[in-house]
């Protein structure tokens, strides 16, 4: 109960994204808008990281090195914490249904057709629905 409680206060974010400028774009964007943002360039760290900081809401890229963006949902759903955590996936592939329906992915975001505060508002989204 008291968990569930302290969840409400926690505004950070984990965003698992190899492109540095990006990482770094959207970074921005969530700290100038009141949240905690730790980073990730690869699947691997963003495991540990996630692990570790248990953030509210992960941006997952899924074209990642060493492990990609669907092997980091595999391992998230299979752990105690991971399985309910919302994350939000930025792709330049069109939304995989499949990929959504099996992870029980919060929202997709195609990365060609997007601004910045759309990842902004399903962020928000994310943590008003948790």
């Amino acid at each position: 109960m008291l968990n569930k409680f302290l969840n409400k206060f926690n505004k950070k974010i984990l965003v698992i994204e190899d492109d540095p400028s990006l990482r770094q774009a959207i970074t921005d964007k969530l700290t100038g808008s009141g949240f905690s943002v730790v980073q990730a360039e690869d699947g691997e760290e963003g495991l540990r990281f996630a692990y570790k900081n248990h953030p509210r809401v992960i941006l997952l890229d899924l074209m990642l090195p060493i492990t990609d963006g669907a092997g980091v949902l595999d391992e998230l759903r299979k752990d105690e914490w991971g399985k309910d955590v919302p994350v939000i996936v930025m792709s330049n592939l069109l939304e995989d249904e499949n990929l959504v329906k099996r992870y029980h992915v919060f929202g997709y975001i195609v990365k060609s057709d997007w601004k910045m505060e759309d990842v902004i508002k399903k962020v928000r989204e994310a943590i008003a629905e948790g």
